[in-house]
This record gives structure tokens, sequence and C-alpha cells, in this order.
């Protein structure tokens, strides 16, 4: 396995971790204090502005606006989820968006796979659905579970979108495409918290020391997870991380134990099962041809095509 894959699996596996202490941090604010837009002005990771200086104004409209209104989709509809629904249904709906981001990498990053590539996504396809059945206790979750599904959508859309606008992130264009996420998270939903503030539709008061400490756990880890998702697809690729993603989800239901104090059905341990082992066959996989033989190949395109940011443009 070459080194730059090895940083990458390192990178995935913490911002997999920061992923699930954010979603639990984010479900008790939700249910004691906050609303899902405060929650997704936090989700723009105000920290990650630091970043932005290294971008020129015509990227920091060209390039960071979509990025932004895609990771502004994802997070909403998410956090808007997890106040619907199970933090494991929620989790595991939304790495649906593994499907997604194959079926976007193929179309527009002109990306190619082997069979066994293809396998591990389909391995872990059918762990996601297996879990998603055995949740299915309450019809009330149903509008939940498409928000998920719809933040899934998204979250592909922007990964997939992340590696066409930056080849490396050795070169800083991965944080300065990160800073300007976090710019325009600020200004286009920080009108929005103040105008339903004074509409009386979401109040902004005062936090108890409790939820403020969350709070502020809560902002280091969302930039974590910001910079490790989006460096790690920059490293290796938006299949490999959504994948790493997917570990989450048995992750998460060790901490929905404590939670309800009930253990996981046979169905949702094995779909636990199939998901660790999709992740494994992939990280294993060359990334190169091997011989499997490419069942999906084209060219990669040139650096013009994928349009690689720089500060001169």
């Amino acid at each position: 396995m070459k080194p730059r894959r090895v940083l990458g699996l390192f990178i995935c596996s913490g911002s997999v971790l920061a992923q699930i202490l954010g979603s639990w941090i984010s479900q008790i604010v939700l249910s004691s204090y906050a609303h899902p837009l405060f929650l997704a002005l936090l989700g723009g990771a105000p920290l990650s502005v630091l970043f932005v200086k290294t971008l020129s104004y015509r990227n920091l409209l060209r390039t960071g606006l979509p990025l932004s209104l895609l990771a502004l989709a994802a997070n909403v509809a998410f956090l808007e989820a997890l106040s619907r629904t199970s933090l494991a249904s929620a989790l595991s709906i939304e790495q649906s968006a593994t499907l997604f981001a194959l079926v976007l990498s193929i179309v527009f990053l002109k990306a190619s796979f082997l069979r066994t590539q293809l396998f591990s996504v389909l391995l872990s396809i059918m762990g996601v659905v297996l879990i998603s059945l055995a949740d299915r206790n309450q019809s009330s979750r149903l509008v939940g579970d498409v928000l998920a599904l719809v933040s899934a959508i998204a979250a592909a859309s922007y990964i997939v979108m992340f590696k066409l606008k930056v080849e490396s992130a050795c070169d800083g264009d991965a944080l300065a495409l990160i800073g300007a996420v976090g710019m325009w998270n600020l200004i286009l939903l920080f009108p929005w918290a103040i105008l339903l503030h004074f509409a009386d539709i979401e109040p902004i008061r005062a936090p108890s020391e409790m939820n403020a400490g969350l709070i502020m756990i809560l902002l280091l880890v969302v930039f974590l997870f910001n910079v490790g998702t989006n460096v790690g697809v920059a490293l290796t690729s938006p299949v490999f991380m959504r994948l790493a993603a997917t570990c989450s989800i048995p992750l998460s239901n060790v901490i929905q134990i404590f939670q309800t104090k009930k253990f996981p059905s046979v169905m949702q341990i094995a779909g636990y099962f199939l998901v660790l082992i999709a992740f494994i066959l992939f990280a294993l996989v060359p990334s190169q041809q091997n011989s499997d033989g490419p069942l999906l190949n084209a060219s990669r395109g040139s650096n013009e095509n994928r349009g690689v940011v720089d500060g001169d443009d």
C-alpha cells in the first residue's frame, strides 16, 4: 500500500471518529438547546476561515460558493434527520452516499474501478440496507430517513466536486477550499439565524454551562472532521472516503447501546459485518489495475478538465 494511501487511510479513520463524536454531541445539543440551523452554522466550521486567504476572490465565488451550498444542504438535512430519527438510522442512510459518489466519480472524474472495488461498494450498500431495514420500528421516522437520503446525495456531490477542483492536499489547495466553504457558510447562514431569531421561529438563547461546553467541543470536532474529510478525499478518492465513513455505523451503535440499553438485532450485526468487510476489501485493493482487470475504465483527464484551483486564476 502506497504511503499516500496509508496517510489517507489514517486521516479517514480520524475523520470517522470525529463524525461519530460530532453527531453524538449534535444530538444532545439538539434535544436540549439548539435548533438545526444553529448547529449548521457551527457545522460551517468557522475556524476553517483561517485558511481562506490563499484563494483568489474569483475562486472564492466560482469554487467556494457551490461547494458551500452543497455542504449546507448536507449539514442541514442531516441535522434535521437527527432530530427525527435515531443516530444509527440517520448515519446508516446517510452512508448510501457511497453509491452516489461511485456514480458521480465515473461521470465527472472519469474514474476507473476494478471488479473487486465495485464488489466492495456493493457489499457496503447491502450492509446499509440490512441496517436500515432492521430499524423500521416507527413510521414517524420516514421524514428523518428521507432527510438523511437528501444529505447523502448532497454529501456525495460535495466530495466529488471537491476532488474535481483540487489536485492534491500537498499544495494547500484543499485547506484553501475548506476555508472558502467555511466563509460562505457563515455569510449565508448568519442572516437567516438572526431573522429566525427575531421572528421567534428558532430563538437563540444563552446556553447552560454544559451546553456551552458541548458547543465549544463541537466547534473543534467539526473543524477536525471537515479538514480530515477534505484532505482525505484529496489524498485518496471520494469512494474510498465514503467507504471509510460507513465504518461510523457500527461504532455509532456502540453509543446507542449505552443510550437505549438495547442491543442490535442479528440483521443489524450482519449489516455491520458487511460494512466493515467492504471497507477493508476496498482499502487492500491497489488503486492501479491488477489481475482482476478493469470493469470500468476511462482516462483521468487533464488538470484543465478537472478544474484545479490556483490562486492566480
